[in-house]
This record gives structure tokens, sequence and C-alpha cells, in this order.
């Protein structure tokens, strides 16, 4: 094999390598966590769907700023396969579903715990990220400003128009 030849294949495995690197880093940690009711939500069987995450705290004036804007989420995408996961960090089951109550809160909150947030790199809350239906997080927002909502709203619905889209079968090149 001569020297051009071997190069050419060096790099096309480094390029490969690097692509297999990135879409590695980009995929959603999967996690086991009890809702309010004390089912147990796996990301890994959402597949298929559009997952928003919300870390949040009732404690925080921000995510309790947000929480409406997300239940507007739930409401627009209910039909649709989009599922909408609140995960409080404060890792009280009954906090969470106290709070959930009062605020009627209409998505799966879920009980957090410290390994999923360092998983997720929550440094700061309200963290959300939007998960594809492949597990690739696709977006992520830390923190919350009013008007947020309607950036998410536009990623969810890019992201079932990606679900939606046929695969395309290159056409045959005739002479």
């Amino acid at each position: 094999m001569n020297v051009h030849k071997l190069m050419t294949v060096a790099l096309a495995v480094l390029v490969f390598a690097g692509v297999a690197a990135i879409g590695a880093e980009n995929m959603a940690p999967d996690f086991s966590l009890k809702d309010t009711t004390g089912k147990t939500v796996t990301l890994s069987t959402l597949r298929g769907k559009v997952v928003f995450v919300d870390f949040w705290a009732s404690w925080c004036p921000p995510c309790r700023m947000s929480i409406p804007k997300v239940k507007q989420l739930q409401e627009k995408f209910k039909d649709s396969k989009v599922v909408i996961l609140g995960i409080n960090v404060e890792n009280d089951a009954g906090i969470a579903a106290n709070f959930a109550r009062k605020e009627r809160i209409n998505y799966a909150i879920l009980t957090g715990n410290e390994k999923v947030e360092r998983a997720y790199r929550v440094s700061g809350i309200p963290a959300f990220l939007v998960i594809d239906t492949e597990g690739r997080i696709v977006k992520r927002y830390d923190g919350y400003f009013p008007g947020m909502e309607k950036e998410w709203d536009k990623i969810i619905t890019e992201a079932l128009q990606e679900q939606k889209k046929p695969a395309t079968a290159k056409p045959i090149k005739t002479k």
C-alpha cells in the first residue's frame, strides 16, 4: 500500500472515530427514577419519543416561574410523541409530590438523585434538555427567562419533524 493510500485510510479511521465520539457524547445518560406515585420511569424506554426534561426545585424562583410554561408545553404536546419529565433535585418525594399537587402539574414529576444530576452536569437550576427520538440531547438550556418557551416549542417541533421524515433513497445514476 502506498503512503498516500495509507494516509487516506488513517484519516478515514480518525474521522469515523471522531464522529462516533461526538455521537456518543450527545447521548442522554440513561436513568431510572420514581415518579410521585412510586412508579419507575426509565429514560431508555422512551426511545421513539421526544423527551423534554426539566431539572427544578420548589424553593427556586426561576424554576417556579418556568413551571406554568412547562405545563403549557405538556398541554400542547399531550397527544403527540412528546414526554415531559420534571426531575426534582430536592431528592425528596414528599416535597415533590406536595408541590406538584399544589401547582396542579400535569406532567410526570420524578424524584432526582445526585448521580443523575452529575451525569447531566446540572450545576444550576432550572436546567432543561430536549432529547430526540434516538436518545440524543439536541438542546440544553441553563436557567430560565420569560419567552424561552417559544424556543422550547420550536426545538421540540423540529425534533418531531425529524422523526417523521422518511428515509430518502439516493437516485440511481443512469448513463
